[in-house]
């Protein structure tokens, strides 16, 4: 299966390491934010007057979210600075793709995930 992890930057290694266990079980993951340094940015390339590096990174998960088949999004019922995992989960629910959450829901478009699971344990056994 082609899957997309959503979830809070600051969880990108945590996210990384799901990523790995994933493709151990033979999965493809679409998602690439949370490998490396690709998606390190200052706030000012991220929302200053140069979009260049914000419409770069926009796009590639915009791709990479278009290639998937199941969108899992990590939350935690924190609020966190900035929200593109939100977005994912819209355009995931546009793309009318499988969309499932782990953790709390945090909005009210999360009422609409075809599954909810409170860890990444019952989330992967799903699968």
């Amino acid at each position: 299966m082609r899957i997309y992890l959503a979830a809070a930057f600051s969880r990108r290694a945590e996210l990384s390491a799901y990523a790995a266990e994933l493709r151990t079980l033979g999965h493809e993951v679409t998602s690439r934010w949370h490998e490396g340094e690709r998606h390190q940015a200052s706030e000012e390339e991220l929302l200053g007057a140069d979009q260049t590096t914000a419409i770069r990174l926009a796009s590639e998960d915009w791709d990479d979210l278009e290639r998937a088949e199941l969108l899992i999004a990590f939350t935690d019922g924190q609020q966190h600075r900035h929200g593109a995992r939100h977005a994912e989960f819209g355009l995931a629910l546009g793309l009318h793709m499988v969309c499932w959450i782990v953790g709390p829901r945090e909005h009210v478009f999360h009422a609409l995930a075809d599954r909810q699971f409170a860890s990444w344990q019952e989330a992967k056994a799903a699968l």
